[in-house]
């Protein structure tokens, strides 16, 4: 689909219209990515990716270990939690350094979408975009710093969280960076029916349970509650 949908050949450039959605909870997602940068560079299409850490992570451990012949291999998924971390960090720096090896072409050949309810991994995508030269650290008025980017870069990178959870978070990425010609940070709303929507947020509820941990947990009930009275009693 990416072949025909996010062509060079197409009458006018364009970002990617389609994202394959990468989880860095699989072995295998860096050298899937290098591959996947390799094949849209030789067929001349937009590479649309889209980082996720990835949710069914018990379920792949067991399934690996209730099949006999998997006796004596690794899982698909890291063991760890802090191994996903590491290679969802690991692979930040990959696409960074992939886009800002492609920003002074006249046409996008990347387009990134950083899905993450993780603060570490939003703070490596902005250090990262200030090392790789496509974000300035600036001041702004309330004498706090932030990272301007430029339009040839906020619009082929995205961070995202989904609607009502980690809102704190996406409030912090946006005071971080200043993208005036395109928005640069989202909040992803799954539209439908009910019956519709209900198994992908199901979904997402058991992946965030899995992978925000206590302290992260913690925060969030912290910033629902202040946030209810600020509505109810009108005060923080």
């Amino acid at each position: 689909m990416m072949l025909s949908s996010n062509s060079f050949d197409q009458a006018s450039p364009i970002n990617p219209v389609v994202h394959l959605t990468f989880q860095a909870y699989l072995r295998s997602t860096p050298a899937r990515l290098k591959s996947a940068i390799a094949h849209a560079t030789s067929n001349k299409y937009a590479l649309g990716v889209k980082l996720v850490r990835g949710a069914y992570h018990p379920q792949e451990i067991e399934n690996h270990a209730s099949n006999p012949a998997n006796k004596g291999t690794l899982p698909p998924v890291w063991s760890e939690k802090n191994e996903t971390d590491k290679c969802y960090n690991q692979c930040v720096e990959l696409l960074l350094d992939e886009l800002a090896s492609v920003t002074q072409g006249k046409q996008p050949s990347i387009g990134l979408l950083f899905g993450t309810h993780n603060k570490e991994s939003c703070n490596t995508v902005i250090s990262g975009l200030v090392e790789r030269h496509m974000g300035t650290v600036e001041t702004n008025e309330q004498g706090k710093e932030v990272v301007r980017v430029p339009p040839s870069v906020s619009a082929q990178v995205l961070v995202g969280q989904l609607l009502g959870m980690a809102d704190e978070l996406t409030n912090y990425v946006s005071s971080r960076l200043n993208s005036p010609n395109s928005p640069i940070v989202l909040k992803c709303i799954p539209y439908g029916r009910l019956e519709d929507v209900m198994p992908y947020l199901g979904r997402r509820a058991v992946e965030n349970k899995s992978v925000l941990g206590n302290s992260n947990t913690s925060i969030e009930r912290q910033r629902i509650s202040q946030e209810l009275r600020r509505r109810f009693f009108n005060r923080a």
